[in-house]
């Protein structure tokens, strides 16, 4: 569920008379690997659920700013936060930010190797961390 929550601070971000920034609080739902955490399927498919919702009222609003904290993507969802932030629905001059459930070493640089990903100083050696946290940014 997302409820919505207005504090009024007087912020604008011209031209436009407001600014609007949806924040992200879910409860998330863990499992232990041994080498890290993976969100529940559970939790995967309610998450899901709330960044779609998240999705359209960035549109119907014009929201400026959508940040969700850790963990918070689930790596299924990855795919679709970057089509819809590189589509003509997402709101010119607004910005995605959120943390990603955490990833193996191979996820990370399979996700990392993927035509259009920005990221630097690439691949990990499968022997520097047994897990990856890191966010993603639209």
């Amino acid at each position: 569920m997302l409820t919505i929550i207005e504090i009024e601070t007087g912020i604008t971000l011209a031209p436009s008379p407001s600014l609007q920034m949806l924040w992200g609080q879910p409860w998330l739902e863990m499992d232990g690997t041994g080498n890290g955490f993976r969100l529940t399927d559970r939790c995967i498919a309610r998450q899901s659920l709330i960044i779609r919702t998240a999705f359209e009222r960035a549109k119907a609003e014009r929201t400026q700013f959508c940040i969700f904290p850790e963990y918070s993507l689930p790596k299924e969802m990855i795919a679709e936060v970057d089509a819809f932030v590189g589509s003509d629905d997402w709101p010119s001059g607004s910005a995605w930010l959120s943390g990603i459930a955490p990833l193996s070493v191979a996820e990370f640089n399979e996700l990392a190797g993927r035509a259009g990903s920005r990221t630097e100083g690439l691949p990990l050696r499968p022997d520097s961390a047994t897990f990856v946290d890191c966010f993603a940014l639209g």
